[in-house]
C-alpha cells in the first residue's frame, strides 16, 4: 500500500509566489542612471577595501541583500542590493551598478544608495537622470 506522505508533488519554480526567503515579494528593478556630473565625481573615487567592508556592513544592517556577480556577456561586474528587511524603505526592489571591477561596482552602488537616493526611497529619485555606468 502506498503512503500519500511519501509522494511528493511537483513544484513550480514560482511556487513561492515571487517571494524570497524573507517572505517579501520582489517588486522589480529601480534604475538610477548616472549623470555626467555623477560620473565626474566617481572617476578615481574608488573606495579602499576597509571602507568597502563598512559599506557592505551598513547595507546589510539597513535591510538589504547584497549580490556581486560577473556578467560575461558585457564583461562587467554587477553589484546589486535588494530590500528584504522589515523596515527597509525599498523592500522588494533591486538596485544595481556595474563596472569592470568589484571595488568600483560597489563604490557606484554605494553612491546610488547613499548620495543619489540620500539613503531613502529609490522610487522617489527623479527619473530625469541620464548616463551609463562606469566601466
Amino acid at each position: 500500500m502506498r503512503n500519500p506522505k511519501d509522494e511528493k508533488e511537483p513544484r513550480d519554480k514560482g511556487a513561492a509566489g515571487g517571494k524570497n526567503a524573507s517572505g517579501s515579494a520582489w517588486r522589480g528593478f529601480i534604475d538610477l542612471p548616472l549623470s555626467a556630473e555623477d560620473k565626474g565625481r566617481l572617476r578615481g573615487a574608488e573606495l579602499p577595501p576597509d571602507d568597502l567592508l563598512g559599506v557592505i556592513d551598513v547595507l546589510v544592517q539597513q535591510g538589504y541583500k547584497l549580490s556581486v556577480t560577473y556578467d560575461s556577456a558585457h564583461g562587467a561586474v554587477v553589484a546589486s542590493v535588494t530590500g528584504v528587511g522589515g523596515v527597509c524603505p525599498n523592500k522588494g526592489y533591486t538596485l544595481s551598478a556595474r563596472s569592470s571591477a568589484i571595488p568600483m561596482a560597489l563604490t557606484v552602488l554605494w553612491y546610488k544608495c547613499h548620495v543619489l537616493a540620500e539613503d531613502g526611497v529609490w522610487e522617489n529619485v527623479s527619473e530625469n537622470r541620464f548616463g551609463d555606468e562606469l566601466l
